[in-house]
């Protein structure tokens, strides 16, 4: 695990934006994941002014033979300090990568969301990269909502460059 950068900071003197959600490698034969594998972006900071940006989500890349549980996997950007007068931005989605001969985990359990925006200052959705077996290769780019002009955006792409956009891009 390695921690990761911090947001910026906010207008003015400001205030120090949150921590970034740092680097998981899992390397297994096998992998239940029934709890919850985080590497999200930290909210802004709360001091005087409160308008810290949040930190970006970090990285999660999982290599196993066998994947399952009911859990969640989650890379999702920190909202930014809590004033709206002035506020930071939101932190951007992070990136998954998920690599297994054989799956029944739940793909609509991983995450890249950015963070919550209060205003005009949001953030970009992150990736998520799924290769299981001989399914094709799936990747998804949800901002789950979050992001102006971007409503309902759910890309997913396979390998063979087929895309479909679910929602309206505007």
């Amino acid at each position: 695990i390695t921690l990761g950068e911090g947001g910026d900071y906010g207008a003015g003197a400001g205030e120090p934006g949150g921590d970034g959600g740092g680097r998981i490698r899992v390397r297994t034969t096998t992998l239940v994941i029934d709890g919850a594998v985080r590497a999200n972006g930290q909210a802004g900071r709360e001091n005087d002014q409160k308008n810290g940006g949040g930190g970006a989500g970090g990285s999660v890349w999982i290599t196993t033979d066998t994947l399952s549980g009911s859990g969640t996997v989650q890379v999702d950007g920190g909202a930014p300090g809590s004033n709206t007068d002035s506020p930071g931005g939101a932190g951007a989605g992070g990136r998954v990568a998920i690599e297994a001969r054989t799956s029944t985990f739940d793909p609509d359990h991983v995450t890249a969301y950015p963070g919550t925006p209060h205003s005009v200052r949001q953030a970009a959705a992150g990736t998520v990269w799924l290769d299981i077996g001989n399914a094709p290769t799936l990747l998804v780019i949800d901002d789950d909502d979050r992001s102006a002009g971007l409503d309902d955006l759910a890309r997913r792409a396979t390998a063979s460059g087929t895309a479909t956009v679910v929602g309206d891009l505007t």
